[in-house]
């Protein structure tokens, strides 16, 4: 367990999701303050909160453009529970913020305190589902469809990750809504195993995203 992290060590933990990471300079210090990860072709950053070498928390954060209302869209995000949260970008003044093509932009962001001591493990977790709610934030991945009908059963992460291991193992790759139909598990579920558990399955960029086993 620990309650600092290097910058370095942060981007060790990317390395498993295939993320091509890159620090931010800082002309006041010696220390990077963030770090640029691509996932695909999606860019996030990781904001490296404290004093360099050891940093005390980090903070994710994506932003889309959009045509359509960001209050809305931020809202809706944020009714569903997700585990990150969603806010308009706006003015000082309160207006909505727009980029020079006058598109709208809405930010997906979390904050993962170190204080009291994480693990190595949830560190690449915390990374790893940041990348996969990244993916529903923009459209890449189908958070549910018609087919995550009341009869999916839920099973916990452990029976979860035996069970995708056993399918892949017999087929290779797969998508997560291939996985399960086959498995009778909620999608969401195998899409949250999949992504914290860079240990045992890798992701391969397509659109969905493709799985096989690591």
């Amino acid at each position: 367990m620990k309650s600092a992290f290097t910058a370095e060590e942060i981007m060790e933990a990317c390395f498993p999701f295939d993320l091509e990471v890159d620090t931010v300079a800082d002309d006041d210090t010696e220390f990077p303050s963030s770090l640029i990860a691509q996932s695909g072709d999606l860019t996030f950053t990781i904001l490296l909160n404290g004093e360099g070498p050891f940093y005390e928390s980090m903070s994710l954060s994506a932003i889309k453009t959009t045509d359509d209302n960001p209050f809305e869209i931020a809202h809706q995000w944020n009714l569903d529970f997700h585990w990150s949260t969603a806010m308009a970008l706006t003015e000082p003044d309160g207006t909505i913020a727009t980029n020079a093509n006058g598109d709208f932009g809405v930010s997906q962001h979390r904050r993962v305190p170190f204080f009291g001591g994480i693990s190595d493990e949830a560190l690449r977790t915390e990374i790893g589902f940041f990348v996969y709610e990244m993916n529903l934030f923009f459209g890449l991945e189908d958070e549910a469809d018609e087919r995550d009908s009341g009869d999916r059963k839920a099973m916990d992460i452990s029976r979860t990750r035996l069970a995708i291991a056993d399918e892949l193992a017999r087929q290779s790759p797969q998508t997560a809504r291939q996985l399960a139909e086959t498995l009778g598990i909620h999608k969401s579920q195998i899409n949250a195993t999949l992504y914290s558990s860079p240990d045992l399955f890798t992701r391969h960029q397509a659109s969905p995203p493709i799985w096989s086993l690591a």
